[in-house]
């Protein structure tokens, strides 16, 4: 994410920082990007309509579709390691505002909210595999973030 010519835009790059390239126009605030295990889509957040809405784009900055249309804000998409798959945040406003993890299918069609505790915000989801590392496009990619989550219900 940059903010190169004033709005906040989603760029791709190769690994030594070459052939950078815009894949957002006309967006406001677009971020968490997020690589689709086959490489092959981003998913990203971007506020539109007053708030923010989870679309997917391919590398290039073509095909770009929006999978989430609420009256709230949907924001940090993460992709299932099988691609089939986004969990993202997405505020609730009843019984007060707060923020639930909620999945829906990489076309956005169906939604299923996956945590439901009113009294704390639940927030950028991401997937593991069984050692609790963080799942990657290129599955080489360890982090301690995972192993954090994995075990986190041990604090509650």
């Amino acid at each position: 994410m940059s903010r190169r010519g004033g709005d906040d835009d989603i760029f791709v790059m190769d690994a030594d920082g070459g052939n950078q390239t815009r894949i957002t126009r006309n967006l406001d605030l677009s971020g968490n990007p997020s690589w689709s295990p086959d490489g092959q889509r981003i998913a990203f957040d971007a506020f539109e309509d007053k708030n923010f809405e989870i679309y997917v784009v391919d590398p290039d900055g073509k095909n770009l579709d929006r999978l989430t249309n609420n009256l709230v804000h949907d924001q940090a998409p993460a992709w299932s390691p099988d691609g089939r798959k986004i969990a993202f945040n997405k505020w609730e406003v009843v019984p007060f505002p707060h923020i639930e993890i909620h999945l829906m299918t990489s076309d956005g069609k169906y939604l299923k909210r996956l945590t439901n505790l009113p009294n704390h915000d639940d927030y950028h989801p991401d997937w593991t595999d069984s050692s609790g590392r963080a799942v990657s496009p290129t599955g080489n990619q360890i982090t301690i973030w995972g192993r954090v989550k994995k075990f986190s219900s041990l604090f509650r």
